[in-house]
């Protein structure tokens, strides 16, 4: 499906997505960024220090207020991601103007969006310094403390040697050394230029009625807005070339081995057999019934946490396990064997039925919130995908056996990396 769409101005466009039967209502919008380390560093401190306030609401207090005052409406930026595209992300929330009586609600929140992206607070050219001092000081402690999390240290390890030079494998919260030399000046001149040259999408989900209005707000505050728009192209690299796996040991000081292994399928959301994939998937390891967690969690009692997780815009899978150090090849090859199985078309029925039962259910909920709406339509519209739930539950319900094995078929694994505990950690 084609959301409705206006241009708003030069590489700017509005999107629509009917939220009538929600109390809430959102306006989202996106500014792409180029996927490298300097950029997503520099955005990452960037998000933080754009809400911390701005000119008119200059500190997290008085923007606070500000919003209890629109009916407690909400306020977050942040940084998302998506295959090789990734934005600067304003999410906005607020009361539908059927309960807001006497307040203009959609030219209040769309007035917030200006206050915070045009008129943020800045002193001679540069970010105020005590805000980009504190959110470095954040940021550069959420950046050491990645390692702490080893499940996700370790996928995020594997990952970065399964698409090793590939946008895909930087870290998305950025780089500690190019954050230390980051200011206030060179901060604002990023976002000045992203406000000038970059693709910008805005997302209203809320009463058809107002899509004309909400435009029209937009419109008057980008309007004051000098754009110089590149168009550019974030293609995402996909992978289907197969190369012999490449086994990668780390030792930590860690009580349990984490274990992650990277595999190819080019499959995407836009191949035709995508469905067929997210379905063996689910079979394989992506759901509390899956071969993984059954069989290699529960049956051999060879993992802690056994899983496997796909990212169909990349086209890759991901498999993460907690083990014992000493298990580790005989829970590796388990899992290995646990996909033979999948390719073989060794499931039953019942394992089928209940990995689309399980799909179905989940592409129905999207539609239960505002937010879980956004967080579908959003990535999509950027990387200019046109699926919606109803259609990825309509591909789910065609999905063979035949086609499972096929989709399956594809899988191949290329990484293997391991986190163990070192030989200190064992005495």
């Amino acid at each position: 499906m084609n959301l409705p769409r206006r241009k708003i101005a030069d590489g700017i466009h509005a999107n629509y997505l009917n939220g009538s039967k929600f109390k809430v209502h959102s306006i989202t919008v996106g500014i792409e960024i180029p996927l490298d380390l300097k950029s997503v560093t520099t955005a990452n401190l960037l998000s933080r220090v754009l809400n911390r306030g701005c000119k008119k609401y200059p500190d997290i207090k008085s923007l606070s207020v500000k919003l209890d005052d629109m009916y407690a409406a909400g306020l977050s930026i942040g940084v998302t991601r998506s295959g090789e595209s990734e934005y600067l992300c304003l999410f906005t929330d607020f009361l539908s103007g059927t309960y807001t009586q006497g307040c203009d609600i959609i030219k209040e929140t769309v007035e917030i969006i200006k206050e915070i992206l045009l008129l943020p607070k800045i002193e001679n050219g540069a970010f105020d310094h005590a805000y980009v001092a504190g959110e470095k000081k954040n940021l550069a402690d959420d950046i050491a403390s990645l390692i702490n999390n080893k499940a996700k240290y370790a996928k995020n390890r594997c990952i970065e040697e399964l698409c090793k030079g590939e946008p895909y494998a930087i870290s998305t919260l950025g780089d500690k050394e190019i954050l230390s030399a980051l200011d206030g000046s060179e901060l604002y001149r990023f976002f000045s230029s992203a406000l000038k040259h970059s693709r910008m999408e805005i997302l209203y989900t809320g009463e058809d009625g107002s899509f004309d209005k909400v435009c029209s707000e937009l419109t008057d505050i980008f309007s004051c807005l000098e754009r110089e728009y590149e168009e550019s192209c974030f293609d995402c690299i996909v992978r289907n070339d197969v190369k012999a796996v490449h086994e990668v040991y780390e030792d930590m000081e860690v009580i349990q081995g984490k274990l992650s292994l990277g595999m190819v399928t080019g499959v995407t959301n836009k191949s035709p057999d995508i469905g067929a994939l997210i379905v063996a998937n689910e079979i394989f390891g992506g759901s509390p019934n899956s071969k993984l967690f059954m069989n290699v969690r529960e049956k051999m009692s060879l993992c802690y946490y056994c899983s496997s997780t796909l990212d169909a815009v990349k086209g890759i899978m991901l498999v993460n396990a907690g083990i014992e150090k000493d298990n580790y090849k005989i829970a590796k090859n388990a899992i290995l064997e646990q996909l033979e199985e999948v390719k073989a078309g060794k499931f039953t029925d019942e394992e089928f039925s209940n990995a689309v039962s399980s799909l179905i259910n989940g592409y129905k909920s999207v539609a239960d919130s505002v937010s879980s709406l956004e967080t579908w339509y959003m990535p999509r519209i950027f990387i200019g995908e046109n699926d919606t739930p109803e259609s990825r539950i309509k591909q789910i319900r065609s999905v063979t056996r035949k086609d499972v094995i096929n989709a399956a078929n594809k899988i191949n694994p290329q990484v293997i990396y391991f986190l163990r505990p070192s030989e200190k950690e064992e005495c």
